[in-house]
C-alpha cells in the first residue's frame, strides 16, 4: 500500500500534458509562484511556460475556456444500426460500388440507413475515396439512375421538317412574335454580348429570360428544365444550359453592353409604345444579401425596418404605360444622387430630347442636382425633407392661409387636401423654387413638396405627383414575380445583368398584356397562371414553327389577339415564322 507521500506525487509531478498546464497554471495564478521556479518543476522551459501564460491569458480574453479534463458524454457507445449493415456495406464497397449504390441495394433488402451513416462506415474501416468510374464500370452497376441531359449545343438543335416535341410552358411561345418584333438578336448582336459555338449570345439571353418569364426563383431551377425540349427550342439550343452555365455568363458582361442592350430595346420601342412618354417615376431600390461575407454598402430596406448589405438598384418607369424603360444595378453611395442626370441623358439619347417630368421622392437626389435638371429645362416634382423648423412652420401657419383642392384619383381615400403654395429658396438651388405644404393626406405631419413646375396647378401638381406610386407597384412585381430580390451573385456587376433581363421579361409581360382584350391592366403573375402555365406540342416544318396548345377556357382571348398575324420570322430559329394553333 503506498504511503500518503507517494501518492501525493501522483499530482506533484504530473506526466500527462494537460494535467502539467492545469498545474503549473493553478501555481502561478492561484499560489503566486515565480514562472521560473515553477518551469524548474514541472520541466519547462522559462521562455515556453511564459508563452503558456500569455496563450492562456488570451484565450479567457477571447472567451475560450481551455478544456483540461475530460468529459465523458452521455448515450450509447454503440451504433446498432450502422453495426448491422457494416459487413455487407464493406463487402459491397470492395465490388467498387460508391455509397449510393450501396444505399440503394441495402434499401432493397430492407436495411433503411442514410448514406453520412455509410461514409462513417468506410472512414472508419479505412476506405479511401471512391476514384472516378469509367462508363463501363457505372453500366456494371444494375442500380437506377437519373437519366443524364444532354449538353447544350446549338449545333444539335433539331430543325428538321415534322419534329414534335412537347413543353409544360406551352404559353412561353407567345412571346416569340413579341421578341421577333423587337428584333432581339440584332439587338444582342449590337450590344456585343458573348457567346461561344455551343450557345450563342442571343441562346444564353433568352435561357436568363426563361428563368424570368415562368417564375423561376434561382437560376440554378433551371435545371428543372433539363429534358424540356420545346422550352430548347424557344431560346434556340436543344436544352437549356444547366445552372453552372447559366450563373456563369453574367461575368462575361459589362455595364456597357446592359446599357447597350437598353438603349437598342427601348428605341425599338418608344416610337410606337412610348410614342408620348414625358413623365417618368423614378425610384431606388436596395436588393439585399443574406450572405456573411461581401463587400457591399448598407442600404436601408424598408420592408427589414433596418439597414442590410445589399446591391443599391435603379429603375425608371414610364408612368403612363408602366414600362421599365432604364436600370441600373451599378449604383454607390458616393454617386447615387448623380443617377437622375444619367437617365436623363439616356433618354435624350434615344428620344432626341429630355423628359417632360420626373416624379422621385426626397433621397433620389440633391438640391444641386435639381438645380440642373431645372437648368436643361426639365420639370420635377420631389418631397422635400421635414426639419423640426419646418414642422414648427408649418403648423404655426393661420387656417386662412391653407388652400383647399380636390383630388378625383379614382379609389383615393383622402380626396379632400389642404395646401399653401410658395416659392422659396433652397441651399444650392439657382433661383426660386415652388414648395407646395400639404396636410390631410392621412399622415399626421404636413408634407412638403418641390417643384419648378410654375404654371401647373397645386391640384394637377399634386395629382401627377400621385402617381409616382406606380413605379413603387411595378418594382413589387419584380420582387415577387421576377424574383428581383434573389440576389444572383455579391458583385454588383453580374446583379445589373440580372435586372437588365428582368426590365426585358416586364416589358414581354406589358406588351403581352396590352394585346389581350380585358387583360391589359393585369400583371405577370396572373397571366403567368392563366396564358404562360399551358400544355403545348410544337412541330417544325420547313417554313415555320407550328405551336398547338391544348384546351384551356382562356384559348379565345389570345386567339382573337392574333398575335402570329404580322411577326417577321425568327432569325435564331432559322428564320421561321411563329404559328399559334387553338383546338
Amino acid at each position: 500500500m503506498p504511503s500518503r507521500k507517494e501518492i501525493a506525487k501522483f499530482f506533484l509531478d504530473p506526466v500527462l500534458p494537460a494535467a502539467k498546464q492545469y498545474e503549473g497554471l493553478r501555481a502561478y495564478f492561484v499560489e503566486e509562484c515565480s514562472a521560473r521556479k515553477i518551469a524548474l518543476r514541472l520541466g519547462y522551459t522559462l521562455s515556453s511556460f511564459q508563452t503558456l501564460v500569455r496563450n492562456f491569458k488570451a484565450n479567457l480574453k477571447e472567451g475560450r475556456k481551455p478544456e483540461f479534463f475530460i468529459s465523458h458524454r452521455p448515450g450509447p457507445k454503440t451504433t446498432p444500426k450502422k453495426d448491422l449493415v457494416r459487413m455487407e456495406a464493406i463487402t459491397l464497397r470492395k465490388q467498387n460500388y460508391s455509397i449510393y449504390d450501396i444505399q440503394a441495394l441495402l434499401k432493397t433488402k430492407g436495411h433503411i440507413i442514410s448514406h453520412t451513416a455509410i461514409s462513417e462506415i468506410l472512414r472508419e474501416e479505412g476506405f479511401a475515396r471512391l476514384p472516378k468510374r469509367t462508363e463501363a464500370e457505372v453500366r456494371q452497376v444494375s442500380i437506377s439512375r437519373p437519366n443524364t441531359p444532354e449538353v447544350t449545343d446549338v449545333r444539335c438543335l433539331n430543325l428538321s421538317s415534322g419534329r414534335k416535341v412537347s413543353t409544360e410552358y406551352g404559353g412561353l411561345f407567345l412571346f416569340l412574335p413579341i421578341l421577333s418584333e423587337l428584333g432581339l438578336g440584332e439587338i444582342v448582336a449590337a450590344s456585343k454580348y458573348q457567346g461561344t459555338t455551343m450557345i450563342p449570345a442571343v441562346s444564353a439571353i433568352l435561357s436568363h429570360l426563361v428563368l424570368k418569364l415562368i417564375d423561376k426563383e434561382r437560376q440554378s431551377h433551371i435545371n428543372d428544365l433539363n429534358f424540356d425540349e420545346g422550352v430548347g427550342l424557344f431560346a434556340g439550343v436543344n436544352v437549356l444550359p444547366k445552372s453552372t452555365a447559366i450563373s456563369s455568363y453574367s461575368y462575361r458582361t459589362t455595364r456597357s453592353m446592359n446599357l447597350c442592350f437598353l438603349e437598342k430595346l427601348i428605341h425599338r420601342i418608344h416610337t410606337d409604345i412610348l410614342l408620348d412618354a414625358k413623365v417618368f417615376n423614378l425610384d431606388f431600390h436596395p436588393v439585399p444579401h443574406r450572405g456573411e461575407e461581401s463587400v457591399l454598402e448598407r442600404h436601408w430596406i424598408p420592408s427589414k425596418g433596418k439597414t442590410f448589405k445589399s446591391v443599391l438598384t435603379f429603375f425608371a418607369q414610364d408612368s403612363d404605360t408602366r414600362i421599365l424603360c432604364y436600370s441600373n444595378a451599378q449604383v454607390y453611395k458616393r454617386s447615387q444622387s448623380e443617377e437622375v442626370l444619367k437617365f436623363v441623358e439616356f433618354w435624350k439619347r434615344i428620344k432626341g430630347c429630355y423628359p417632360t417630368h420626373l416624379l422621385f421622392d426626397s433621397k433620389l437626389t440633391t438640391y444641386q442636382n435639381l438645380s440642373r435638371l431645372n437648368q436643361r429645362g426639365i420639370y420635377f416634382i420631389t418631397i422635400r425633407k421635414r426639419g423640426v423648423n419646418l414642422l414648427k412652420q408649418a403648423l404655426s401657419k393661420p387656417k386662412v392661409a391653407w388652400q383647399e383642392c380636390r383630388i378625383d384619383t379614382p379609389k383615393r381615400r383622402f380626396q379632400k387636401v389642404k395646401f399653401i403654395d410658395t416659392p422659396i429658396t433652397i441651399k444650392n438651388y439657382e433661383g426660386k423654387i415652388r414648395q407646395l405644404i400639404l396636410k390631410d393626406l392621412g399622415r399626421e405631419s404636413p408634407t412638403f413638396m418641390l417643384t419648378n413646375d410654375i404654371k401647373s396647378s397645386a391640384r394637377n401638381i399634386i395629382t401627377l405627383y400621385s402617381q409616382r406610386a406606380r413605379i413603387e407597384n411595378s418594382i413589387g412585381e419584380n420582387v415577387n414575380f421576377f424574383h428581383l430580390d434573389c440576389l444572383s451573385s455579391d458583385l454588383a456587376l453580374n446583379v445589373d445583368f440580372d435586372v437588365t433581363t428582368t426590365v426585358l421579361a416586364s416589358l414581354l409581360y406589358r406588351m403581352l398584356a396590352s394585346k389581350l382584350s380585358g387583360f391589359e391592366s393585369c400583371g405577370p403573375k396572373l397571366l403567368f397562371r392563366k396564358f404562360i402555365l399551358s400544355k403545348a406540342t410544337v412541330m417544325v416544318t420547313q417554313e415555320a414553327i407550328k405551336v398547338y396548345f391544348s384546351k384551356r377556357s382562356h384559348n379565345p382571348i389570345v386567339k382573337a389577339a392574333v398575335l402570329d398575324k404580322t411577326a417577321p420570322p425568327i432569325t435564331w430559329l432559322g428564320n421561321r415564322r411563329t404559328f399559334l394553333i387553338y383546338p
